[in-house]
């Protein structure tokens, strides 16, 4: 006779979804770097020769931008699935995974504020126009690596999705 798990159901739909993430999130890293940055390591260079490259390379930035969005979605709902999955097996433990998963999505995605305000600056849609370019290029930079430490303590938190 077998035994007949009752959470079974839910392994295939969070297999799909984990699965689904790990498309999303390379081709977000794919477009990131189409644009001349990388979605998951410190933007490191000349602030006015990376600006040119992200003005010249916009519709990849903004690609991989959505699909960063997306990840965060997705990102949700897996680790919903997987509280699901989880929870007839040890509920505590279940929870606060989940629980550290939510810390994490919640910095992820408050860190996507400062990569959207970075690449406004670098495509000129700003209207900083009291600062020199200089100060505007140093600016954009900082807020790329605001991002990067957003996302390390997203890492260090709880998330281990390689977004």
């Amino acid at each position: 006779m077998t035994k007949q798990y009752p959470n079974t159901s839910w392994a295939r739909p969070t297999g799909i979804v984990w699965l689904l993430f790990f498309v999303v999130s390379g081709l977000s890293e794919v477009f990131f770097r189409m644009a001349g940055i990388s979605g998951i390591s410190v933007v490191s260079g000349d602030g006015a020769s990376i600006a040119s490259t992200l003005a010249t390379h916009q519709d990849a930035f903004r690609a991989g931008f959505a699909f960063s969005l997306i990840l965060i979605a997705l990102y949700a709902a897996l680790m919903a699935l997987f509280y699901r999955l989880l929870r007839p097996v040890n509920a505590t433990l279940a929870l606060a995974a989940l629980v550290l998963s939510v810390i994490a999505l919640t910095v992820q995605a408050f860190g996507a504020v400062p990569q959207a305000a970075a690449f406004s600056l670098a495509t000129g849609t700003s209207s900083l126009q009291a600062f020199s370019d200089s100060q505007t290029y140093g600016l954009m930079l900082f807020l790329f690596r605001l991002y990067s430490q957003a996302y390390t303590v997203a890492l260090i938190s709880g998330d281990r999705s390689g977004y």
